[in-house]
C-alpha cells in the first residue's frame, strides 16, 4: 500500500467498494469524496508522524534532542562547549626577560575567576585556580645548558635538566617554553642542585639547543577562555529542585556551587556528583548538572531527601560557571591577553603596577558536538561500558574532545619493550599516548592536561598511569605523473587530486 495521500484514498475507495454497492463516481466526488479527503489526510498525516517517531529512536534520529537521549541511554552524555586553556605569565619586568629582578611589592593573590583580557575587550579569559604572587620573589628567565641532555632521576620519576647556575630552589614552578617534549608548569623538587634543575615529572630524553625559556619567580596563571558569570536561586524546597541557567554557551568543565547567606558569604561548596540516584547521602548537599534537551542552558538539580539531600526553602544557591566563544574564541597569538580587568591589589590593598602576558597561544577550544560526533562516540564508548579498558576506549575518549584530529595509544608491551611473566619487566600500568590537534600540529600541554583531568581519569582505573608523549610526524611527499583529459586547468585538477587523497587518506 502507497502511504501517501493519493495512495491512502485510493485503498478507501477500493476498500468501500467491496463492502457495498457504492459507485467510484459516488465515491469520488461530492460529500462522500470530502469525508474520505479527510480520513486520507489524517491517516497520511498518522503515518508521517509514526514514521518520524520511529527513526528518532534509531540511529538515524535527526533531532539534537533524540541524539542525546540515545546517547544517554547509551551511558554517553554529548559535552557542552569548552574554552581554549593555556597560562599567564605575570610580575613587575614588562618585557618578561630579565636575568634576575626582584619583585619588591607585596603578596598579590589571584582567585579563581579573576578576569584578564586584551587591549581591545575582545577576548576574555578567566583564572581556573588561585595563585599566590609572593613579595620578593625573583623573577628570572634562564635557558638550559646548550648541547645538554635531560637527565633520568629518582629511576626515571624525576627528569633533570643542566642549567649553569640557575640561582633557583627545591619547591619553586617553572614554566618551559620551546622544547621538544618539557614544555609545561612543573615543580622543582629536592634533586634540584645549584646547576641542575630537578622536574616532577616522568623522565623524558631532551636534547637542548640553549635556545629554550625556562620562567621562574613569576606569577603563572592557568587560565581558560570565556566570561565568568554568577547566579544566585532561592529554593522553594521542591523534590529534586532545579536552578536553570540559560544559554547554550556555558562552559563544560569550570562550574562551581555554593550554599551562601543572604550577603554571599559562602557556607559550604556543594559537591557536582554524575548521578544524584547513586550518593546515598541524605546529610550533606549533592548536585548534579542536567543539560537541557537542545543545550541551550542547564539545570543544577538537587535532591529528594530518599537518596541525596533536598532543598530547604530559603536556601540560597549560588552558580559559578563562564559563558565560552567555544572554537571561535581561541587565542592563537603570543602576547594577546596582557590586562587584568581589575587592578592587581596586594594583601595590603596597594595597587601594584603588574605586566601580564600569554607567552603561548591560549587554544583548544571546541564547539557543540555534532550529532555526528555524538553518534559516534556514544557508539565507541557503549562497547568499552565508558570504561578505560582497552586502546580503543583509551583512543575513543582522547578522540572525543573536538580539537583532537588523531590519538595513538601504547604501552611497554606493545613497542617489545620488557618481559612478560610473574617477574616480568613490563610496565602494565603506564599507557602512553600522543595526538595531533585538528590543525595538524601537537597538542599544548594545558590541552593535554585538560584532557587527562576532565576526560581521562575520570574514566581509568586507579592504578593506570598517563604519560603524555612527544608528537612525531612522517611527512609523505607524492611525486604525480598525471595527463589532462579535458579542458580543466591545472589548479582545478591538483585541487581534485588532493581533495581524492584527503578522502582517502585523511580518516
Amino acid at each position: 500500500m502507497d502511504f501517501t495521500f493519493k495512495g491512502i484514498k485510493e485503498s478507501l475507495v477500493s476498500k468501500l467498494k467491496e463492502y457495498s454497492e457504492w459507485t467510484t463516481q459516488v465515491l469520488t466526488i461530492g460529500v462522500y469524496s470530502t469525508i474520505l479527503d479527510i480520513v486520507a489526510f489524517i491517516i497520511e498525516k498518522f503515518v508521517y508522524y509514526t514514521d518520524f517517531r520511529y527513526v528518532e529512536t534509531t540511529t538515524n534520529a535527526t533531532l539534537r534532542s533524540s541524539v542525546v537521549r540515545i546517547a544517554r541511554d547509551h551511558g554517553y552524555t554529548p559535552i557542552r562547549k569548552s574554552g581554549g586553556v593555556g597560562y599567564l605569565v605575570f610580575g613587575d619586568d614588562e618585557e618578561f626577560t630579565t636575568t634576575s629582578k626582584v619583585y619588591s611589592g607585596g603578596t598579590v593573590q589571584i582567585l579563581k575567576w579573576r578576569q584578564f583580557q586584551s587591549t581591545d575587550g575582545q577576548s576574555i579569559v578567566y583564572a581556573t585556580e588561585d595563585v599566590r604572587f609572593e613579595g620578593g620573589s625573583t623573577q628570572k628567565r634562564i635557558s638550559p645548558d646548550a648541547g645538554t641532555a635531560s637527565l633520568n632521576l629518582e629511576s626515571g620519576t624525576e627528569t633533570g635538566i643542566t642549567s649553569t647556575g640557575h640561582g633557583l630552589v627545591s619547591g619553586q614552578q617553572v614554566y618551559i617554553v620551546g622544547t621538544r617534549n618539557l614544555d609545561g608548569v612543573w615543580l622543582l623538587t629536592s634533586n634540584t642542585t645549584a646547576n641542575r634543575l630537578a622536574l616532577l615529572r616522568e623522565y623524558t630524553l631532551e636534547t637542548f639547543t640553549g635556545l629554550e625559556d625556562i620562567y621562574a619567580g613569576f606569577g603563572i596563571i592557568p587560565v581558560r577562555e570565556g566570561t565568568p558569570q554568577q547566579f544566585t536561586y532561592i529554593a522553594n524546597g521542591d523534590l529534586n529542585e532545579k536552578v536553570p541557567l540559560f544559554s547554550d554557551s556555558i562552559e563544560q568543565y569550570e562550574i562551581e556551587v555554593f550554599l551562601v547567606r543572604e550577603n554571599g558569604d559562602p557556607i559550604q561548596q556543594i559537591e557536582i556528583v554524575e548521578d544524584l540516584y547513586f550518593v546515598d547521602d541524605t546529610s550533606t548537599y549533592t548536585c548534579e548538572i542536567e543539560n537541557y534537551p537542545n543545550y541551550d542552558g542547564i539545570w543544577v538539580k538537587f535532591g529528594d531527601d530518599i537518596t541525596s539531600k533536598r532543598l530547604v526553602a530559603g536556601d540560597r544557591i549560588l552558580v559559578k560557571y563562564a559563558l565560552t566563544k567555544g572554537g571561535s574564541g581561541n587565542i592563537r597569538s603570543n602576547d594577546i591577553i596582557t590586562e587584568p580587568v581589575t587592578p592587581f591589589i596586594d594583601v595590603f590593598n596597594t595597587v601594584q603596577s603588574l605586566f601580564i602576558t600569554n607567552i603561548e597561544p591560549i587554544i583548544g577550544g571546541s564547539e557543540l558536538e555534532t550529532l555526528l560526533q555524538i553518534k559516534k562516540q556514544y557508539s565507541r564508548l557503549y562497547s568499552s561500558s565508558k570504561q578505560l579498558t582497552s586502546r580503543e576506549a583509551w583512543i575513543g575518549a582522547i578522540e572525543s574532545r573536538q580539537f583532537v584530529y588523531k590519538a595513538m595509544v601504547w604501552t611497554e608491551l606493545d613497542i617489545g619493550e620488557g618481559t612478560v611473566s610473574l617477574s616480568g619487566t613490563v610496565d602494565q600500568n603506564t599507557h602512553y599516548m600522543t595526538a595531533v590537534n585538528t590543525e595538524g600540529n601537537a597538542l599544548t600541554p594545558p590541552q593535554e592536561t585538560d584532557i587527562s583531568l576532565n576526560t581521562l581519569i575520570p574514566q581509568k582505573s586507579p592504578t593506570d598511569k598517563i604519560s603524555w608523549q612527544s608528537l612525531d610526524k612522517i611527512r609523505i611527499k607524492l611525486n604525480v605523473l598525471a595527463e589532462i583529459v579535458n579542458t580543466i586547468s591545472f589548479t582545478d585538477m591538483e585541487a581534485r587530486m588532493i581533495e581524492t587523497l584527503d578522502a582517502q587518506f585523511l580518516t
